[in-house]
């Protein structure tokens, strides 16, 4: 019979295999000393990793924590020993009488630690700024080989292309978009390519960046609703459905391309009135 507060033997085989694992893939990661942090991680929160027999067999569970595990990871306020709650509940899940399930583990710490980064802007920012040096940098080879006199028809296209009033005023709003999430949402000067909070390169400071980006991130939707429906595209009719919520033709509210007056609307009232109609735009659309 299992003694209490042990691990299964095989699942310890499992485990120290999924740390030897972790040490191929991440450069600097020591098998040993990840199979001694998790143990030691188990002994802290003994209490709950320990608290009930372990199941023969994974049994049907949701794709998240349930409300019991996140009552439990949220009940300290501390980054560091949120992590370690989050880690030891996901443990708790993979965990059976036959074994350790690694890719089970894997994608509950990876799925339900993304699901704090959602409205954190700072990777939607490190995409934005090469996305950015990308188009100025293929704009310019371009320009360069309309110069040169050897331009292809592809060349005269994307010229053209390139100076189109839509393109113009799309490349602008990258532009808008980068400055609100580096300003409002605190992205400037970071990067990151993780998608993890337990995992951010900033740590305790994530959850002020996720409230930070939240904001950027809602005006930048409001944004982009208003672009839709008062300025429209020359590409895209829109159908009868959503018709009645098109302001076409009708005096600008806000200049998309300028992110001073973007700022300016969210305190004169501009984009409080662009807020109603997007609300009822949600109210009258069937999804």
């Amino acid at each position: 019979m299992l003694k209490p507060r042990m691990l299964p033997k095989t699942a310890v085989k499992q485990l120290l295999d999924y740390c030897v694992k972790k040490e191929e893939e991440e450069t600097g990661a020591s098998a040993a000393k990840l199979m001694r942090e998790y143990l030691l991680v188990m002994r802290r929160h003994a209490d709950y990793f320990f608290c009930e027999r372990w199941p023969e067999k994974i049994g049907k569970r949701g794709l998240w924590l349930s409300e019991e595990e996140w009552k439990y990871v949220f009940s300290s306020k501390k980054y560091l020993e949120m992590k370690e709650r989050l880690l030891v509940a996901c443990f708790r899940r993979n965990i059976t009488l036959d074994g350790f399930y690694c890719e089970g583990f894997d994608y509950d710490f990876q799925g339900n630690s993304a699901a704090f980064c959602l409205d954190c802007v700072v990777e939607k920012a490190t995409a934005l700024r090469k996305h950015i040096l990308l188009v100025d940098l293929y704009q310019r080879e371009n320009d360069a080989k309309m110069e040169s006199g050897e331009a292809s028809e592809y060349n005269k296209d994307t010229w053209f292309y390139n100076r189109k009033p839509q393109t113009v005023k799309e490349n602008k709003m990258h532009d808008v978009e980068l400055r609100l999430y580096e300003e409002i949402g605190r992205a400037e000067g970071k990067a990151c390519i993780e998608g993890n909070r337990y995992n951010c390169p900033y740590k305790a400071k994530s959850t002020k960046l996720a409230d930070c980006g939240s904001t950027a991130k809602f005006i930048w939707k409001l944004v982009k609703f208003y672009d839709e429906y008062w300025n429209g595209s020359p590409d895209i009719t829109p159908c009868a459905g959503v018709r009645r919520f098109c302001h076409f033709g009708e005096p600008s509210i806000i200049d998309v391309t300028d992110y001073e007056d973007v700022i300016r609307a969210c305190s004169d009232g501009r984009m409080m009135k662009i807020k109603k109609e997007r609300d009822e735009y949600e109210k009258g659309i069937p999804y």
